[in-house]
């Protein structure tokens, strides 16, 4: 996994440099692909390096989504996607505390 992501990584390093491209990459996992703890528990340490983050599309991903960022103090991104109610809008706050 780590070879992943680092070669992901450094793919998205040279098509910036090559293209003289003046933003970022930061990558996020899709967690509604794979919801394996183990996996993304991987994910989140092997990427740690590279802040690479998870994105939630649910409840139920948003807390194991910012369970895992959390406990392994990563500062990969949070990316929050689908429909927002009014419930996961205020567990996005609570998480973000």
């Amino acid at each position: 996994m780590c070879h992943r992501l680092q070669t992901l990584q450094d793919c998205f390093a040279n098509a910036i440099q090559t293209f003289e491209y003046g933003g970022a990459y930061q990558g996020v996992f899709p967690v509604k692909c794979n919801h394996d703890r183990r996996l993304l528990e991987t994910v989140v340490h092997y990427g740690k390096a590279t802040s690479f983050g998870l994105e939630a599309g649910s409840k139920p991903e948003l807390l194991l989504a910012a369970s895992l960022l959390q406990q392994a103090g990563s500062d990969g991104l949070l990316i929050c996607n689908g429909y927002k109610d009014e419930a996961y809008v205020e567990t996005v706050l609570l998480t973000s505390q």
